[in-house]
């Protein structure tokens, strides 16, 4: 890594990416880059503001290495509906903003729109119109990790489910913990949940099979507790027994 990127913030200008000196003392720092392997965790807070940004990296382990930030505003989780992350199986929750590793320009740069539009990014109706389009695929060709050069095809509509439950749990979680979503943003969510159990019903399940019939039962139980936060619990009922 040639560039020292730096998160800084002055009063003035809030928060701004900047090409500092490696080892600068500039007072308006807070967070520069670093290419060295090894986990990191490191938590910035915003002077002035309630806004907490915690960055996360994991170099040099191949397919398991990663680098992302999760930020809240106000107490509130901020979340980044980049539909290119579905590409991934790893280290690609709707609460990370993630970025290759060791591209921290990318990062500071996602970290810095969040920041300059105090919510969410990226274009959630897509994000869940993808997610949906995966359940109706043939096959799902994916990337284990950020840092993988390899992609797996998953074809079996059993492993396939499990993917996208995976997708979908983690995104119903971060909504059930946030505030109150636009309406369009629900009412989309609902349908995506309405085909994920119509999948469900098609399924054959393994009794032997703990591991995965166990994660369709978490991700029903989130499903369950998302609609019934919308006040549609009976709809979640309905899809059983019709």
């Amino acid at each position: 890594m040639n560039k020292n990127y730096c998160l800084c913030y002055t009063l003035e200008k809030g928060l701004f990416v900047q090409v500092l000196p490696k080892g600068t003392t500039d007072e308006t720092v807070l967070f520069c880059s670093f290419d060295k392997n090894g986990s990191s965790k490191t938590i910035v807070k915003v002077p002035n503001e309630n806004f907490v940004i915690t960055i996360n990296s994991h170099f040099g382990y191949g397919h398991n290495s990663y680098l992302y930030a999760t930020i809240s505003t106000n107490d509130t989780n901020l979340l980044d509906f980049d539909s290119n992350k579905l590409r991934y199986l790893n280290n690609a929750d709707i609460n990370y903003f993630v970025a290759k590793p060791n591209d921290w320009l990318a990062l500071f740069e996602k970290i810095e729109y969040a920041y300059n539009l105090k919510q969410s990014i990226g274009n959630s109706s897509e994000y869940l119109l993808k997610l949906d389009a995966l359940l109706e695929s043939n096959e799902i060709v994916f990337y284990e990790g950020y840092d993988s050069f390899n992609t797996v095809v998953w074809n079996d509509s059993f492993v396939k489910l499990l993917f996208v439950a995976r997708k979908l749990k983690n995104l119903l979680e971060q909504f059930l913990i946030s505030d109150a979503k636009p309406n369009m943003v629900i009412e989309e969510t609902m349908k995506l949940c309405l085909n994920f159990l119509e999948h469900i019903k098609k399924l054959t399940l393994d009794t032997n099979d703990n591991n995965r019939n166990s994660q369709i039962s978490d991700t029903l139980y989130v499903v369950h507790c998302f609609m019934v936060k919308q006040h549609k619990g009976l709809k979640f009922l309905y899809s059983f027994i019709s």
